[in-house]
């Protein structure tokens, strides 16, 4: 397991980079090559971009299945956290509101109906995840 995040560094991940990192926390390897025809002998994975002869294997992929990002799986991911890692999840996503509070959100109820969005859930998620891999 690499370095742990913080709260602020998990916010701070560009958009099209968060799938991968949340699918590296959550999801922790082996991953599997998605395979696609490169040329008449040769396969390319979609992934990690090796590209190699039909008939020969690679150990598992380094790059991790990317996780989607939406209500559904958030909410998948916050129950099946607060049902094995609740404190941990609860104690992320407080971290996560301390971190947004400004003059327009000034309390956590607020925060939840008003501000939090699928993403949020999902690095509590993953920050509860690191703590558990620790």
């Amino acid at each position: 397991m690499a370095t742990k995040i913080s709260v602020e560094q998990w916010l701070k991940l560009p958009e099209q980079d968060l799938p991968v990192k949340l699918g590296e926390v959550l999801t922790p390897g082996p991953w599997e090559h998605i395979w696609v025809k490169a040329d008449d002998d040769r396969k390319q994975c979609r992934k990690c971009g090796h590209d190699v002869d039909y008939d020969q294997l690679l150990p598992s992929c380094p790059v991790p299945d990317p996780i989607t990002i939406d209500g559904n799986t958030a909410t998948e991911w916050r129950d099946r956290m607060l049902a094995d890692y609740h404190d941990e999840f609860v104690e992320a996503m407080w971290q996560i509101l301390l971190s947004m509070l400004d003059d327009t959100c000034t309390n956590s109820t607020q925060w939840l109906m008003e501000y939090a969005e699928p993403k949020h859930y999902l690095i509590a998620a993953a920050m509860a995840a690191e703590g558990e891999q620790e």
